[in-house]
């Protein structure tokens, strides 16, 4: 009980509202990226981008690189991080079965993010977020600096394109092939004139062609994000979250701006000019700055993301900017559910099932398309969540992962608030 014994033992509920505040921002945040590539798919992106050439439309693509890509991500990865670990320290003060809670909790998300891949979108995070849990759960109960030099060594490791090789060749997969077998046409065909089940096909065989860039660059990051999160919560640090936010002010300032001019700097300067190192005398020299400029980029993306989640927690004690944000606190309670609609909504948006407007809708209807979303997702979250305790899918994987049927329904006479920290949801 050592490892646990500073720990507040019970978040007040203001800490939890700002919690989902930060969740639904983040999942928001995500889906102004994600439409982005569910209205055109990552093969043969190119041909959709070339569309979009009008100022405005450019100006909104280097916005959206600049603030939001793999920035929310790894908000959303940061809160997962802190919502299990606030979770298995919980049980574990209490003395309940906590691997095997935590073997069907993160069961219950592995299965719900590959039923997501197939049925809805292949950019899906929760099957690798449930599959890194695992991992996490298990330092959990190691030193801070455990968990810490594992999260680094997770992020900095630098061969995983050849380790991602070499098990592809051990279990000889190879999907390349098959998806490189569709052209830009043929994609434009399975999504304005395919059936469902041709989709379904598309997205599995995408999601294996993506498989590469999931464990190269996503993994390291979301990893490294979940143990950043987990050692807030073993530090102590929610039960004094205003008073750290304070003494952070500007370091967290200093280095939002640090790594916002390394991003500028690197689509404006050194990525168009990478050309130069193509001889084949360069070759190394351009394989070693290439890996740097890399893991840069990844711990600016980080950084900035750290920098969102100080900003708006520091920012909440400001009665209007509490105003402002606090509807997002409705997308946050069911983030689970409001992140997978954004796929359905995608699917009927972009797909023959719906409007078909597969390769037709620009960075800029994009961003509207959101903002309409948003808006919808606030108010239907806020309904949902007066006559019941939970959004649908958080309700199935509840009931999954306490192995029995929960009520969901709130009644006049209840006792469990959705606002209890025994309530605490992990995404």
């Amino acid at each position: 009980m050592a490892l646990i014994s500073h720990l507040d033992p019970t978040p007040d509920e203001k800490r939890l509202v700002s919690l989902d505040i930060l969740r639904g921002f983040a999942v928001i945040g995500i889906f102004v990226v994600n439409i982005q590539i569910m209205g055109c798919h990552f093969v043969h992106r190119g041909a959709c981008k070339a569309l979009w050439t009008s100022p405005l439309d450019q100006a909104i693509s280097m916005l959206i690189k600049l603030f939001f890509v793999n920035k929310f991500l790894s908000i959303f990865s940061f809160l997962f991080g802190l919502g299990i670990a606030m979770q298995f320290y919980r049980h574990l003060r209490k003395n309940t079965s906590v691997n095997l809670f935590f073997i069907r909790r993160l069961g219950g998300l592995l299965l719900i993010g590959a039923l997501h891949i197939m049925l809805f979108w292949s950019g899906d995070i929760l099957l690798i977020y449930a599959l890194l849990g695992l991992l996490l759960l298990y330092l959990l109960r190691k030193s801070k600096k455990a968990l810490l030099g594992v999260g680094l060594l997770v992020l900095v490791f630098p061969f995983y394109h050849q380790l991602f090789g070499f098990i592809s060749d051990v279990l000889h997969f190879n999907i390349v092939p098959e998806i490189d077998g569709y052209t830009h046409q043929d994609l434009l065909a399975v999504n304005l004139q395919g059936s469902y089940f041709d989709t379904i096909k598309l997205r599995v065989s995408e999601y294996l062609y993506n498989l590469q860039h999931i464990h190269t660059g996503l993994v390291p990051r979301a990893f490294f994000m979940f143990t950043i999160g987990a050692l807030l919560v073993r530090k102590g640090v929610l039960s004094d979250i205003e008073h750290y936010t304070s003494v952070i002010k500007w370091k967290m300032i200093t280095a939002f701006i640090i790594s916002f001019l390394f991003l500028i700097t690197l689509y404006n300067l050194i990525l168009p000019n990478m050309y130069i190192l193509d001889a084949s005398s360069l070759i190394i020299l351009k394989k070693i700055i290439g890996r740097v400029t890399h893991l840069l980029y990844s711990l600016s993306n980080m950084v900035i993301a750290m920098f969102y989640i100080w900003l708006i927690t520091y920012s909440l004690r400001l009665n209007v900017v509490k105003t402002i944000l606090s509807p997002l606190q409705y997308i946050g309670k069911m983030a689970l559910t409001n992140y997978v609609m954004h796929s359905v909504i995608a699917l009927f948006l972009f797909s023959s099932v719906g409007f078909g407007m597969y390769g037709s809708v620009s960075p800029t209807t994009g961003i509207l398309i959101v903002l309409l979303v948003c808006v919808i997702q606030i108010l239907w979250s806020k309904v949902w969540l007066t006559y019941f305790l939970y959004g649908p899918l958080e309700w199935c994987w509840r009931c999954f992962s306490y192995y029995k049927y929960l009520p969901m329904r709130k009644y006049p006479h209840a006792v469990v608030s959705s606002q209890s920290p025994e309530n605490y949801h992990v995404l």
